[in-house]
């Protein structure tokens, strides 16, 4: 009987044994920290460890006593309702991450190895993120999804470590009540090709001197942008122009230069060859008006 017991233990430690975090049980509470593994080691408690040339289909990970893999799929893994609390390592060879309804409270930095595959979708819903979270993801991120968690502040700090490649970003069912941008974030979430999903009317209209005024609106709630990066975005904004002008005012340039050069060519072809005429012109006058006299006899 205590023997069962122990396995049956082992096997639920086992299913909670998730990828480079720690762990919470519902009946203990009880934490335990799982780490990735670079390598696999002979044996696990997956049956097998199934590899592709230069990439695993598998990852290793490590609670201290016991080794367990997760399967990926795909190139997608997925880590929903694990009971997770804590991240400390994302796997550097999926695209796409399922972390949904979890009790996760911050994000890990990206690491710092090459990854093998880019990660483009990462699934955070219906978690315990707030506004304080640290948002250090890959900049090849193009789908994140935050719905379903207690942010109430996007601040400036948050934004401007969102993907710069980041296309769709959920925040429904936040209750957001202000967001704080600079001039890139700005560009970025106001961008006509970037998804941005969140309720409507849900942020304060900014009075504080920090923001410009009149503030912006995306998808219809308030944005403060902050006063010191106007400057910043007059010149992203003369920025993206300029270069067109420059080639437009070099071009009518050169063309002016060329016209002028053409004309002032054809000017003197023309001054040529009206002298020309002229001057035969008084030759033949000459000729014709010179008088014609018989010799005397």
């Amino acid at each position: 009987m205590v023997a069962s017991v122990a396995l049956t233990c082992a096997m639920l430690l086992g299913a909670n044994a998730v990828l480079g975090v720690t762990t919470t049980t519902n009946s203990s509470r009880s934490s335990t920290t799982v780490s990735l593994l670079v390598s696999c080691p002979n044996r696990t408690n997956s049956s097998t460890i199934q590899r592709t040339v230069g990439r695993p289909i598998s990852v290793c990970l490590s609670n201290g006593s016991a080794i367990t893999s997760v399967k990926v799929i795909d190139k997608a893994i997925n880590l929903s309702r694990r009971n997770i609390s804590v991240i400390t390592r994302l796997p550097p060879f999926v695209a796409s991450i399922d972390l949904s309804y979890n009790f996760i409270q911050s994000i890990p930095s990206a690491t710092s190895e090459a990854a093998d595959v880019a990660l483009l979708s990462l699934n955070l819903s219906h978690n315990a993120l707030s506004s304080s979270i640290s948002l250090l993801l890959a900049s090849t991120v193009q789908t994140l999804d935050l719905s379903y968690n207690h942010i109430v502040t996007v601040s400036s700090d948050y934004a401007e470590r969102l993907p710069r490649q980041l296309k769709t970003l959920d925040l429904t069912e936040n209750s957001v009540e202000s967001i704080l941008v600079d001039a890139p974030s700005y560009a970025l979430l106001s961008h006509p090709e970037f998804d941005l999903m969140i309720e409507p009317d849900q942020t304060a209209k900014p009075t504080s001197p920090l923001c410009i005024q009149p503030p912006p609106r995306v998808k219809d709630n308030f944005i403060c942008l902050i006063a010191a990066s106007q400057g910043l975005l007059l010149t992203a904004f003369v920025g993206k122009y300029m270069l067109g002008f420059v080639v437009v005012t070099v071009t009518a340039y050169a063309l002016w230069q060329s016209m002028k050069q053409f004309q002032s060519s054809a000017t003197a072809n023309n001054g040529g060859v009206l002298a020309g005429i002229q001057e035969r012109s008084t030759y033949i006058s000459s000729n014709y008006l010179e008088p014609k006299t018989s010799p005397l006899r």
